[in-house]
């Protein structure tokens, strides 16, 4: 009987994944502007509640300043969704609640006002 609880054990551990492996792991990206760019982070990166950062930088890597930034996810025939961004910093922008409702590949169409003028750009985003 005790063979029989090592072999059910054992079996059991060698289909699990590793927590390491079933974690979803976060999207990050880089973005170009016409001035700099943005790197995109988004986190678990799985369906539902994520959380994102939008850090913006200038050609050498350091943080710079944008007067405003819009942002709006879309996927397939969903209709584009505005996301509420919270400034951190002048440089650090973020979203703690944005949600995306299937996994897939998502467009964020981002806005940003720098020196008052107005760049826009989107990335994919891949959702587990």
């Amino acid at each position: 009987a005790g063979g029989v609880c090592v072999l059910i054990l054992t079996s059991f551990l060698v289909a699990t994944v590793p927590g390491r492996e079933s974690a979803s792991r976060p999207f990050a990206t880089t973005v170009a502007l016409e001035q700099g760019a943005v790197i995109v982070d988004v986190s678990p990166a799985r369906a539902g509640v994520n959380e994102l950062h939008l850090n913006f930088v200038d050609g050498n890597g350091l943080p710079v300043a944008v007067a405003a930034a819009e942002l709006s996810i879309s996927r397939d025939s969903i209709e584009p969704l505005r996301v509420p961004l919270l400034p951190l910093t002048p440089s650090h922008y973020t979203a703690a609640q944005a949600s995306f409702g299937a996994p897939g590949t998502w467009t964020l169409a981002l806005t940003i006002v720098r020196a008052g003028e107005a760049t826009t750009t989107s990335v994919a985003v891949i959702i587990k």
